[in-house]
């Protein structure tokens, strides 16, 4: 059954919008398992895992596989914050989450900015070695890479395979695994 969304949540939930969906069954990773965890501390993980619990499993607001996809690249600015939300997921009502525990209020936005910018750079290096642009200043400052760092919430758990890739890219090939490696609000 799914649930009413909270308006708040819903916008949060997802940071490229919210999808509502049935409950889906999915475990946290074990130790031993190749999937990867998630970005930041031991607090900051749980606090993934208990908002997608929430969101997915329990009220239904989004599919459990996105949820992980866009969450798991969180990195906390606070761990006291983060398990006290983490706490406030486990015995909240879909209809009232706890306060305080989106994405944009638990996301180290400046950890986000910082790979955002390294992004850009790494991108702009890429497409300056392949001629694309005369040099990496021109790039940075062209209308396609047009967009506010600060506004960055996630960064992709292929974020370092990326930017490996974009440093020994063929010129006549895309970087899919790049796609979607900075999430924003």
């Amino acid at each position: 059954m799914t649930h009413p969304a909270p308006i708040a949540l819903c916008l949060a939930l997802s940071l490229s919008g919210c999808a509502l969906s049935g409950r889906s069954e999915q475990s946290e990773p074990d130790a031993g398992s190749d999937e990867p965890r998630g970005r930041g501390s031991e607090a900051c993980q749980r606090w993934q895992q208990s908002f997608c619990a929430f969101a997915a499993d329990e009220c239904g607001l989004i599919d459990r596989e996105r949820c992980d996809d866009q969450n798991r690249g969180v990195v906390c600015a606070d761990d006291a914050e983060a398990t006290r939300c983490a706490d406030g997921f486990a015995v909240a009502a879909c209809n009232r989450p706890p306060g305080g525990c989106e994405v944009a209020d638990i996301a180290d936005r400046r950890a986000a900015a910082e790979a955002c910018e390294t992004y850009f750079e790494a991108q702009c290096e890429s497409n300056t070695r392949c001629g694309i642009f005369s040099n990496i200043d021109d790039c940075l400052e062209s209308p396609l890479f047009d967009f506010d760092c600060d506004r960055a919430l996630s960064i992709g758990l292929d974020f370092e395979q990326c930017l490996q890739e974009l440093s020994t890219r063929r010129c006549d090939r895309d970087v899919p695994i790049c796609d979607e490696v900075i999430r924003a609000r």
